[in-house]
């Protein structure tokens, strides 16, 4: 479904990402795990349109989007969930909802969207009229990634969900994308909560310092003694 071929890119000349390459397959679950800095983030702006690599491709549903711009890549059917939420703290639940039914696909069935995103948040469905500001951080992200769901997403991109989430809360934030992906969705996910996201993943790449050390299955990664000493404290 994505792949990442080669990838180089930076900011003002320095070089952050390496010769990245990576791949999520339809129905899985990904995850790009590594500390704060490795350049999760940076890979995760180049695969969404926000910015260009200097080499290398990415392609998904067997087309090349290098270098599109970001509501194009949307368009097909990628869409991220932001680090840090990005709500509009001043609108209703409902405005925040609705401002992710952009893609021509996601509009004509935004009621059937809308249904299910308050079945999976039934409690967006009781706040629904609130300011999204006035939420807690565990409800701010669900709406985070209510928001990306109205746009009918082919693979949904999370980039970092459970930071500055109590463990418990990030816990339940991380079941509900397991869940998601139950029911088809397929995932790519970005975490420097390692052992939490292996939990729930099929695969997983290790990024350090921009370069991709490790790759391998999820339940391997979880007894890679490299990654239990480096990222677990074992």
């Amino acid at each position: 479904m994505l792949e990442i071929q080669e990838i180089i890119a930076g900011y003002g000349g320095v070089e952050i990402i390496h010769k990245a390459t990576l791949k999520v397959n339809e129905g899985g679950i990904v995850s790009l795990l590594g500390a704060n800095g490795a350049g999760k983030s940076t890979l995760l702006s180049v695969v969404s349109g926000l910015k260009k690599p200097w080499t290398g491709t990415v392609h998904f549903m067997g087309s090349d989007i290098t270098g599109r711009r970001p509501d194009e890549v949307a368009e097909r059917g990628l869409i991220q969930v932001p680090q840090g939420r990005r709500l509009f703290t001043r609108l209703t639940v409902m405005d925040n909802l609705i401002l992710g039914n952009t893609p021509s696909r996601a509009r004509s069935i935004r009621e059937e969207l809308l249904e299910k995103v308050f079945a999976m948040f039934p409690i967006l469905a009781d706040r629904r009229r609130q300011l999204a500001g006035t939420l807690s951080g565990g409800q701010q992200q669900m709406v985070a990634i209510g928001r990306a769901l109205m746009g009918a997403p082919r693979l949904l991109v999370l980039d970092e969900p459970s930071i500055g989430l109590a463990p418990a809360v990030a816990m339940e934030v991380l079941n509900h994308l397991r869940q998601l992906n139950q029911d088809g969705m397929t995932i790519l996910l970005v975490e420097q909560n390692v052992a939490q996201a292996l939990s729930i993943s099929d695969h997983g790449y290790i990024l350090e310092n921009g370069v991709i050390t490790l790759e391998n299955s999820a339940e391997t990664l979880r007894h890679d003694p490299q990654v239990l000493k480096a990222y677990m404290g074992v």
